[in-house]
């Protein structure tokens, strides 16, 4: 019996394992394309004003996308955080990761706790009907450990959104930066400039153009232009987009030419980020050894020393 005969049982579990890991990635990953395209939709639509996309019909998925949407939110309250502190941190978390709706919270949840359900749930009915070569401790540890899993896997999902979405508002900040300083040395109001830019950057760069408009939502809701300007900080949570908030609340502080102070900004963030370039670059040979070391260095060595080791094996003499 050779070794993989031997083992076949457990091959195969470790094969539909992955099998399932795959299509858990292969449905987020579709889910992600599928709102992006809905999202540029949406924005075209409303650039072009389009009575017949307007009309386009799509009553069907919105049915079943809202009735998936009311069942999550309805499971997940069962672990959802209850005190007021700890929902309005999670409540934090989604608004940095651009997820304003209501439901959010509930959805997430109720995310977690399906899939840390289903990962056990699966595992030990493939455990019982098909592979049984586990004991029953070392099942009940490998259930308890996906389960933990499922836990950990929608919080690294949504740290990864975050992170993906403070590197595009950083991306679209020096175009930000100056267009508003376009803006204001042309004679307009701050308070106008951010309106202007917000639907400048609104195709180039959408996420700082949203925070953008919803800032000018709120200047005319009535809120004052210092906490406007916080609560844009708050949401992105950007160290530069930070930056650019305190230089503009204390310009206005002071009273000093905003102009002036955005156009020194600018120069000083434009060094920043030829240094923080420099920086990349001088990290990057220190960060090629490993790859070169595990890739590049055993087919150098395999390439260089199989001629010698032909040689040698045909050279050898037979008994």
């Amino acid at each position: 019996m050779t070794y993989f005969e031997a083992n076949a049982p457990i091959i195969l579990a470790v094969m539909a394992f992955f099998v399932m890991c795959l299509f858990f990635l292969g449905a987020l990953q579709y889910a992600s394309y599928a709102a992006r395209k809905r999202s540029f939709q949406k924005r075209l639509r409303e650039e072009t004003a389009s009575a017949e996309e307007d009309a386009a019909p799509s009553q069907p998925s919105d049915q079943i996308g809202d009735k998936i949407r009311d069942f999550l939110t309805r499971i997940g309250r069962l672990i959802a955080p209850k005190t007021v502190e700890n929902r309005s941190k999670s409540r934090e978390k989604f608004l940095k990761a651009g997820m304003r709706s209501s439901t959010a919270v509930g959805v997430f949840w109720g995310v977690k706790l399906l899939v840390a359900t289903c990962l056990p749930a699966g595992f030990l009915l493939l455990s019982i009907t098909f592979f049984r070569i586990f004991s029953t401790p070392g099942i009940a540890a490998i259930a308890a450990a996906l389960g933990l899993l499922g836990l950990y896997v929608p919080e690294l999902w949504l740290k990864i959104r975050i992170s993906r979405r403070r590197d595009k508002i950083s991306r679209a900040i020096p175009d930000a930066l100056d267009l508003m300083t376009i803006c204001l040395e042309a004679g307009m109001g701050l308070d106008a400039t951010i309106n202007r830019v917000g639907e400048e950057l609104r195709l180039s760069h959408p996420v700082l153009s949203d925070e953008l408009k919803l800032m000018t939502l709120e200047l005319r809701g009535g809120k004052s232009r210092q906490e406007a300007l916080k609560n844009l900080a708050a949401r992105t949570d950007v160290e530069d987009l930070n930056s650019l908030v305190l230089v503009l609340v204390q310009a206005e502080k002071f009273g000093t030419s905003i102009a002036q102070t955005l156009r020194v900004y600018a120069d000083s963030f434009r060094t920043k980020r030829y240094n923080r370039a420099e920086e990349q670059a001088a990290k990057m040979p220190v960060k090629l050894v490993f790859p070169l070391a595990l890739f590049m260095l055993p087919a150098l060595v395999m390439f260089i020393m199989a001629p010698a080791v032909i040689r040698i094996i045909t050279s050898w003499p037979q008994q």
